[in-house]
Parts: structure tokens; sequence; C-alpha cells
């Protein structure tokens, strides 16, 4: 017999078709702008950004399609802003701030003679890494990503209003590396680094400018440092970006192998976003395989697009042996609903549906908070998680209570709660621990 669609059903599948078909008319003018951002750049002898050297590729599925901006971490079409230059003469930092940070990359170079013109979508030759320089406006506003916006008639890039990645110097090699890190540490007020693990859809600017303004937002004092992995930073490559997802795992493999045993790090904490947290986690159990006594401190798995199951029976377990994990969760996530349909309707665990309790595992509900349209990048959007995080990462503060979370309504997972967090947080950070 043949099953009908429900009203429900029906009304949700519209609701996603209209948020992707927005999105897509939003990138496609975004790019018309870009291309007369670029010209005028060239008028002015400012360097413009260099598209993307991908290969044709077969297109995917329908359903992988729908995904779109879905899943991506980073900001979207907006976020193809390239390296601007710095301002000249001794007040250059009057109107903002420099944040150093380390990356790890497997994606191609776009020119070997030119730093740069950055790194492409596809499989570079192994681990590469560097470090890049980000700056952010003394304007910039917890959780937002300031980038130009054609609506506003800004066509380039301004340091002074927008978040901009200013240089990319790569290393010769992971020797010199983590010397470099090992220095920072050294003059660092704390010896910690934090590292960021992108999802769908991201470029490798996207990556460099979400990491500097995750660390700035939560005012962290260590190093802060990014993996970048070859997405195509396209909405209709899912499948593409999942295939070389799984190419990646042992390039992570060997950064996290290199962050955690090279550097001389105290505190080794990760936050990873969407299928970013299939890269991670993978990673990260094979490490622990041959580093047994490796050990993280911090992990938080945020709006996580792995299979609810899997997560549960083979994830969940050893992963908690690394460290204390956080897993952010809202069932409101529509990126991820799409991501259950495209993968034989089994849920996602960034969904909440599935999850259970689980000893070494805070299961924290985001559904209070306020998000996006596709409500999938509160990790790094939303006031009230960044707060959350600042307490974890910066504070120190372990326990869910002592970071004003309550009970969601089952009584299963803790919850952000929105409307009491600004006080409670406020109190928290004013008192000083002995």
């Amino acid at each position: 017999m043949k099953k009908s669609c429900t009203w429900p059903g029906l009304v949700l599948l519209l609701a996603l078709s209209l948020a992707a078909c927005a999105a897509q008319e939003k990138s496609a003018k975004v790019q018309d702008v870009e291309k007369g951002g670029a010209a005028d750049k060239a008028s002015k002898g400012e360097r413009s950004a260099p598209a993307p050297q991908s290969q044709p590729r077969e297109a995917a599925p329908l359903q992988a399609r729908g995904v779109e901006a879905a899943t991506r971490s980073a900001p979207a079409a907006e976020s193809t802003v390239r390296i601007a230059p710095l301002k000249k003469g001794g007040d250059e930092n009057k109107d903002f701030v420099t944040v150093p940070v380390y990356y790890g990359t497997d994606r191609n170079r776009l020119d070997p003679k030119d730093p740069n013109k950055g790194y492409g979508p596809q499989r570079g030759e192994g681990l590469q890494t560097g470090i890049c320089e980000v700056s952010i406006p003394k304007t910039h506003k917890a959780g937002e990503m300031e980038l130009p916006k054609w609506y506003r008639l800004e066509f380039s890039a301004d340091p002074s209003k927008h978040i901009v990645l200013q240089n990319i110097a790569p290393f010769n090699d992971i020797g010199q590396f983590a010397e470099n890190l090992r220095a920072r540490l050294a003059k660092s007020p704390k010896s910690e680094i934090v590292v960021f693990v992108h999802g769908y859809m991201n470029t490798f600017d996207d990556a460099a400018l979400r990491t500097a303004q995750i660390a700035y937002d939560l005012k962290f004092e260590g190093a802060a440092a990014f993996f970048s992995w070859p997405s195509a930073g396209q909405a209709a490559e899912y499948t593409f970006d999942e295939n070389n997802m799984e190419w990646a795992i042992p390039h992570l493999e060997e950064y996290l192998k290199t962050l955690a045993q090279k550097t001389k790090v105290e505190k080794l904490h990760v936050v990873a976003h969407s299928m970013g947290n299939r890269l991670f986690s993978r990673a990260l159990l094979s490490l622990r395989q041959t580093n047994p006594k490796l050990k993280l401190n911090e992990v938080i798995l945020a709006a996580p697009d792995i299979d609810a199951g899997i997560f549960m029976r083979d994830i969940a377990p050893k992963i908690s042996q690394a460290g204390h994990v956080t897993v952010y969760f809202s069932s409101k996530d529509a990126a991820l609903a799409l991501s259950n349909k495209v993968h034989g309707n089994y849920p996602r665990a960034g969904q909440g549906t599935s999850l259970e309790p689980m000893r070494g595992i805070d299961l924290v509900d985001a559904e209070r908070v306020d998000t996006s349209l596709l409500g999938h990048s509160y990790v790094a959007d939303n006031a009230s998680i960044i707060s959350d995080m600042y307490l974890l990462l910066v504070k120190g503060e372990g326990s869910p209570v002592g970071r004003c979370l309550g009970k969601n309504a089952g009584g299963w997972a803790w919850q952000v709660q929105p409307d009491k967090q600004k006080e409670c947080v406020g109190a928290k950070i004013s008192v000083k621990k002995p």
C-alpha cells in the first residue's frame, strides 16, 4: 500500500525548500557583487580573491542539494572575502586587533609561490601547517561575523568594520610548526590550545575567520588553532565533502598528535562542528588506539552531523575516555533535519532525539537559543552558547549547574536558558576563584 505524505511533512519540506532557495538566491547576488568588488579592487591595486580551482565533478544527489547552506559552520556567501592590506602607520591597531591562529590543512595550495592566495577545495599533499593573522574590528559584537554585505553596498573588506584574513604564513615542516607554537605558549598567560574543526561547505578562509572569532569572543588566553580539510565550499557538493572528510582522517590524527605531544601544551581543547564531528571522532579514536594515554581536556561536539545510533554505540563510550565531552544539540536544527533525510531518515546526533545520558558526556539542549533560520551555527553565532563555552573553556567550570544550565522538559539533558543565563553568567564572571 502506497504511503501518503502528511500535511506537517509537506509543510516542513516546503519550508526547507524555501530556505534553500533563499540561500541560493543570496549566494548568487553576493557572487555578482563580488565580481564588481574584484574589479573595484583591481582599480585600487588591492588583492582580489582567487577563484576556487575545483575540477568538474558529478553533481550531488537531489537530496544533498537540499542540504545547501544547511550544515555550514562559518558564514555563507559573504565569507569569500579574502586578504586585505593592513593599515599603514603607527596607529595601525587603532580600529582593530589582530588574532594569530595556527592551522593544519590537507588542501591544495592555490599558488606555491604566493602563500597568501590560500588553499583550495582539492586534496593536497598530506598535512601542511602554518599561521594566519585575522583582524577583528574593535566594534565587533560577540557572536557576530562582520563581513561585507552587498545590501549595504560594501564591495570590499574594511578592517575597521569587518573580520578579515590578513596573512597566511606556511611553515616549512611540522617541526617548525611545533617549535613556533611552543614559543607562543611559553609567552601566553595559559599553556592551552583550542582547536576548531569545521563542517560541510567551508573554505579555508571560512575556518580561519571562524576560529579567530571564537577565540576572540571567548577571550581565550592560550593559542587558537584549526584544521581545514578539503571541503568544496559549495552547496551542491555534500557527497564530495563526505568523501574528502574520510580522506582527511589520518591528517587530522597527525595534527592532533603533534599538538598534544610536541608543543608542551598543558590543556588541549577541541570544538568540532557539524560534519567535522565525524572527522574528529574518527581521528581521535584511531589515534587513541596507538596512543591510549593521549588526553584532551574539554571536547565540544556542536550540532554533530553523525548517525545518532552509531554515535551512541561506537563513539560516545570511547570518546568520553579521552576527556570531558559536551554535546550541543537542538531538535529545531533544520539543517540536520535535511541531513536526516539524505541519510535514509536516520536521526543525527545533533538533533538530540535519539541521545541518552551517558557518564562523562554532558548533553546540552540548545533549542531555546535564538538561532538563524536553519538553526545550525549557534555554537559561534549565539551569545548564550558563547557564554556557556566561556565558562567551560576559560573559567574551567565543568559543572552544568555552575554554568547556569537547567534541565530540559524531559529532565534527561541540560538546557541553555537565555532568560536566566545573562545575569547568572555575569555573577560567575565577577567572582574570582581563590
